[in-house]
């Protein structure tokens, strides 16, 4: 190499090959698998964040679940402003142990 040479013809890399990755890149689940969760929190007396509604969606978007959550105490601020939740939403909603199922 002189000093003549163009930046280019210094810079000219080996074959790819020589660059290749050498370890087996671990395989991903396809889409199908993926699942996104949202959950809805709103306040009772010994927590200020307590699951009152969980989402789920797969990868297009497409609901899964939907389900409102009944916390197991007395709630003392919905959040509504914040989560939409009301305690009308919860008067029918099952625990969180029966929606987990």
């Amino acid at each position: 190499s002189t000093s003549s040479q163009s930046y280019t013809e210094q810079t000219v890399l080996p074959s790819h090959n020589k660059y290749m990755h050498s370890y087996n890149k671990p395989a991903m689940p396809p889409r199908s698998r993926y699942v996104a969760m949202d959950c809805e929190m709103v306040t009772t007396l010994s927590s200020p964040s307590t699951c009152a509604r969980v989402v789920l969606v797969d990868w297009k978007g497409r609901t899964l679940l939907d389900a409102y959550v009944k916390p197991s105490e007395p709630v003392i601020d919905y959040k509504t402003f914040i989560s939409g939740i009301t305690a009308h939403n919860l008067e029918k909603a099952e625990t969180l142990d029966v929606v987990r199922e």
